[in-house]
């Protein structure tokens, strides 16, 4: 489970400066992101930003 997790932040970076990443792994930061963002407007409710609005 540890070499996982070591070669999980090889892969995007996570120790680098960001003018030292390459395209793959700038991509990949960006799918883990749009991935994360997709499941959490799929797991709230229907209307959940609907009833947040300021004219309400």
């Amino acid at each position: 489970m540890e070499k996982l997790l070591t070669d999980f932040h090889q892969w995007i970076g996570s120790e680098l400066q960001p003018k030292d990443l390459t395209f793959l792994q700038v991509t990949l930061r960006g799918v883990i992101v749009f991935i994360t963002s997709l499941v959490m407007v799929r797991l709230a409710d229907k209307r959940f930003f609907a009833k947040k609005a300021a004219l309400m």
